[in-house]
């Protein structure tokens, strides 16, 4: 059964660290200058950890983003259209999930890399695990492997109420490295267990990929990893 997935924290972003290429205390602005600014953000004050552990005060409304010519969206885009909507607090003050942060995060595997972040994910995480029914798909690309369990949306029309397949309805890269990516149950239980010890992030790094904060509005025993 394939299963729209979204990408997880944990992934290229502690390869990324491990190689010395960020400092997770450091601010997102040193990385991504003028990406993070305006409308009441300061990239100067936010940091790469409080981008990963959703604790940014980046608001998690998607906002509207530009498409291109072509129906898809850039990463930079669909950024700019979830900034257009004012923090929720200050930086590391709470918590608050937010699919810009993984937009954002996704923007910084790029600019680590210079490589487009799904090719990043699919060469340092998906194919070295043999995770074969996970994918992330390119701009365009809405189809899924059979098996999968289909999506509806549904409306009322007079005294009836319809319901239309919408399995391939949206557009994935508007999403991008917040969800964007497909794959099976299986294959998910394979990365769980795969992950502390993996290659793609070495024992000694082990303690601060794994982190943990607390979830505002949620039971104590709730947290959530820094990356």
């Amino acid at each position: 059964m394939s299963v729209r997935r979204r990408p997880d924290r944990r992934s290229p972003r502690g390869e990324a660290n491990l190689e010395g290429k960020v400092e997770l205390d450091a601010p997102i602005q040193r990385y991504l200058p003028g990406v993070v600014a305006g409308n009441g953000y300061d990239g100067t004050k936010i940091s790469v950890r409080q981008i990963l552990q959703h604790t940014s005060g980046i608001s998690d409304k998607a906002g509207n983003p530009r498409a291109n010519p072509d129906g898809t969206h850039s990463l930079r885009e669909a950024v700019r259209a979830g900034l257009t909507n004012p923090p929720l607090f200050a930086p590391g003050t709470s918590w608050k999930y937010s699919n810009t942060n993984f937009l954002v995060a996704g923007m910084l595997i790029e600019q680590i890399t210079g490589t487009p972040a799904g090719d990043a994910i699919t060469a340092r995480i998906i194919k070295p695990l043999g995770l074969t029914r996970t994918s992330y798909p390119r701009g365009g690309d809405r189809k899924l492997e059979a098996p999968y369990l289909p999506g509806y949306i549904g409306g009322r029309v007079g005294p009836f109420f319809l319901w239309t397949n919408a399995t391939t309805a949206v557009e994935l890269t508007a999403f991008a490295t917040a969800g964007a990516m497909a794959s099976t149950e299986q294959d998910m239980v394979t990365f769980d267990q795969a992950w502390p010890t993996a290659s793609s992030c070495h024992r000694r790094c082990w303690p601060r990929c794994a982190r943990q904060c607390p979830c505002s509005g949620f039971p104590p025993s709730c947290t959530t990893a820094s990356g």
